[in-house]
């Protein structure tokens, strides 16, 4: 089990930093850097012993949101307009992206897949054919992960059960060893999703895939991600941007607020929430420091960050708030693969942070947004005990 870099803009400082120590791999980003870019970072982390680079041919939304696609020899100058669902279009491009990894000299490839217009059997059954496809170019040269991109509102809740066992038993004919398995989840990807139907959908795909006997890498993880952790996922990536975090339509306009942008969010295992300056200030002098600082969200980068916030001599502290949450995600994904009573211990996560949001709206303690009043914690409580119950 891993903790992989979803790396996004300008994301390659965050290699080697100090309190990532759990990270073992990265997902290289085509629609952020140049070749000469992914060069550089391959070759900063080349010598590291079983590393895995993961290159991702990010072909999802071909007609919108290409960034520097255009730059990379596998994207034609003619994509858009030749675009096809044929057999042989996807035969021809897999040659591409082989031609082009090997080249790069990564050590692991993401099938290539567009979002459909349809969430059917028809399109797991493309990605699958399209996934075998490359594993038999790629004559082993470089191990291959089965890219599945799912929308939640697909596979939700209890009357989707039917549909996640159609779409699994399609799945189950890839011949790859791994699914890189992604959610396409509406809405801000900095809120957390508040239905427990949709946190339950996706517990329960990820059993049913585990069921095939291949490992699963989620990528694109938020706050929720030790849940899909005990639902049993093997690896899981995230990055420095909230929409690294989440995958939506949307994800890479860096420039959007709700995507990337330049506020400062601490994470807080003790509420499992992302909060703003104003707010951990507002908790310590409220009588709440003992809500501050809780697991894994206390480290060297928490360390550094209250001090500054509480000094006169503030300075901001944005590109330490990205390194505080990428540091609470490792080391929460390391426990979790060593924890013996997983169940267990997601339930005492969950329940402390209930019991912690009592206390502070008991006190009449609110945080700047108000959306953030704890109130998904409920949601994915009852998710994670309807999956408990269901098998």
């Amino acid at each position: 089990m891993a903790f992989y870099l979803q790396m996004g803009h300008d994301s390659k400082n965050l290699i080697g930093e100090t309190d990532l120590e759990e990270m073992t791999g990265i997902v290289l980003s085509p629609v952020n850097e140049t070749t000469t870019d992914l060069s550089t970072i391959i070759d900063m982390v080349s010598q590291e012993n079983e590393f895995r680079i993961i290159f991702d041919p990010q072909l999802y939304y071909p007609h919108s949101h290409k960034g520097k696609l255009g730059g990379h020899p596998y994207y034609p100058e003619n994509f858009i307009t030749n675009f096809g669902e044929s057999t042989e279009w996807w035969t021809s491009m897999n040659a591409s992206i082989l031609e082009y990894a090997l080249s790069l000299g990564v050590n692991t490839i993401l099938s290539p897949l567009r979002s459909p217009r349809e969430w059917n059997s028809s399109y797991l059954k493309t990605i699958i054919d399209t996934g075998n496809n490359l594993i038999t170019q790629s004559e082993g040269k470089l191990s291959i992960i089965q890219t599945v991109l799912m929308n939640i509102d697909s596979i939700s809740g209890a009357d989707n059960e039917n549909r996640r066992q159609e779409f699994a038993s399609v799945l189950m004919h890839s011949e790859a060893d791994e699914y890189a398995l992604i959610f396409q989840i509406g809405g801000n990807p900095r809120h957390e999703i508040r239905i427990d139907s949709e946190i339950y959908g996706m517990m329960d795909f990820i059993r049913l895939l585990r069921n095939t006997g291949k490992k699963i890498t989620v990528l694109y993880c938020h706050s929720f991600f030790p849940l899909l952790h005990l639902a049993g996922a093997d690896n899981f990536t995230s990055g420095k941007f909230f929409n690294l975090r989440s995958f939506s339509p949307g994800r890479w306009d860096e420039n959007d607020q709700a995507g990337g942008g330049q506020t400062a969010w601490w994470f807080e295992q003790g509420l499992l929430a992302f909060l703003r300056e104003g707010d951990i200030l507002k908790l310590i002098s409220k009588g709440h420091p003992n809500l501050i600082g809780n697991g894994f969200s206390n480290s060297s980068w928490s360390s550094k960050i209250l001090p500054n916030i509480q000094s006169p001599e503030r300075v901001p502290w944005v590109a330490d708030s990205w390194r505080q949450w990428l540091s609470w995600f490792g080391k929460m994904e390391h426990h979790l693969s060593q924890e013996k009573q997983k169940s267990s211990y997601v339930w005492d996560l969950l329940n402390s942070a209930s019991q912690n949001w009592n206390e502070i709206t008991g006190h009449h303690v609110y945080m700047s947004d108000n959306i953030n009043d704890g109130g998904w914690i409920s949601a994915w409580r009852q998710a994670l005990a309807d999956f408990e119950s269901s098998y």
